[in-house]
């Protein structure tokens, strides 16, 4: 279960089918990235919105679990928050816009969740930053 930025709860987005190497989305999750990587509207120069940031997220968070995050929740999300531009790059979405729904995700969607997605930890130099000799955050 996570929340949503204004509170609200979500009971799943995705989740990591281990035994058949598969990640599931929720259809929202998934139309909105179909719709970022094959829409006829692709933001290649825009902002992201809080939608957008959350999509690239919850597939980021879902691919780490097959990473050696396993089902550690907060070591997932904070790894899948730093990989966000990596995930848009992937999609061919523009630079620009794999930073602005990076920042957005940890401005409005990371501060949000439940206490079991987060750690003190997740941080610019951070124990868990994956690249402490770079200021980039997220």
């Amino acid at each position: 279960m996570t929340k949503e930025p204004g509170g609200s709860v979500r009971d799943l987005a995705g989740f990591a089918d281990y035994p058949a190497v598969r990640i599931n989305l929720e259809p929202g999750v998934c139309r909105t990235l179909v719709r970022l990587r094959y829409g006829p509207g692709r933001r290649l120069h825009q902002k992201a919105t809080v939608d957008e940031a959350d999509a690239l997220g919850v597939l980021a968070h879902e691919s780490v679990h097959f990473t050696n995050a396993g089902g550690d929740e907060a070591l997932a999300e904070c790894r899948a928050v730093q990989l966000i531009r990596r995930t848009a790059e992937a999609l061919e979405l523009s630079a620009g816009f794999g930073a602005s729904a990076a920042e957005r995700y940890w401005a409005e969607i990371y501060p949000n969740m439940a206490a079991n997605y987060r750690t003190a930890s997740c941080h610019d130099g951070g124990e868990l930053d994956l690249n402490p000799a770079s200021s980039t955050w997220p």
